[in-house]
């Protein structure tokens, strides 16, 4: 209930796509300041009443003058919660209301960008073959996740850690992005990428769509690839060996 900055995850996806995000978190930071200017308010208007109040309990009960200052204090406390932060919460319902459409507008915003094929634009398209991937196994996808893809609106996000096989630390991290266009399976790929030496040392688990063909002699990873991030993975298996890869854990 105290003023808080608010933020938005989609917020932090402009960056990534080399897109400015500056007139978004300067509008926040306005509203940020109007409820810390209303919380102030909501302080000065229960003032007066405390302060009647705390004279009223030293003179009714005769006490001597210093317990004014605790009569201060503990009808301070009682006020803040009763009259305080509900007068702070009947103030700032208009900058809620006003946050959650900027927050509205930024996933229209990334919508639109999807729309115009933007991630895709200037990206070429990636075509890894054994020699430099190995697809370990094909696990399913957790339902959260994949409702999450399924029913983005445009566009839907993932974090991907790349980490070295033997050491498991994190070596890089990437954005991937699924544009919305009609999505076959999708399923948690553990893969395995060319390293610096040029050996398979680099891991990632990926949320991948598959599909599965006839003829391929061994599986095809196609992908978007841009500096910081991935766009629209997808996996050829072959359907003789798609069974070695599956593992339902």
């Amino acid at each position: 209930m105290l003023p808080k900055q608010s933020d938005y995850e989609n917020l932090h996806l402009f960056p990534i796509i080399k897109v400015s995000n500056e007139n978004y978190f300067k509008q926040l930071n306005q509203y940020f300041e109007e409820k810390k200017s209303f919380f102030k308010i909501s302080i000065i208007l229960d003032f007066p009443i405390v302060l009647v109040l705390s004279i009223f309990g030293t003179l009714h009960f005769k006490t001597p003058w210093w317990t004014f200052f605790i009569f201060f204090i503990i009808i301070f406390i009682i006020s803040f919660f009763i009259i305080c932060l509900p007068v702070y919460a009947s103030l700032t319902k208009s900058i809620k209301e006003k946050e959650k459409k900027l927050f509205n507008d930024v996933d229209e915003h990334l919508t639109e960008l999807a729309g115009q094929n933007y991630f895709s634009k200037e990206s070429k398209a990636k075509r890894l073959l054994n020699q430099e991937f190995e697809l370990v196994k094909i696990q399913p996808l957790s339902s959260n996740k994949i409702n999450r893809i399924l029913n983005n609106q445009k566009v839907s996000t993932q974090k991907i850690s790349f980490f070295d096989k033997k050491s498991k630390q994190i070596l890089k991290e990437s954005t991937l992005f699924f544009e919305d266009r009609p999505l076959k399976p999708v399923a948690l790929a553990t893969i395995n990428f060319l390293g610096k030496d040029k050996t398979l040392s680099i891991q990632a688990q990926v949320p991948i769509e598959y599909e599965l063909v006839h003829g391929l002699v061994s599986e095809q990873l196609v992908y978007f690839d841009k500096d910081d991030y991935l766009v629209n993975p997808i996996v050829y298996i072959d359907t003789q060996h798609f069974n070695e890869l599956y593992q339902d854990q």
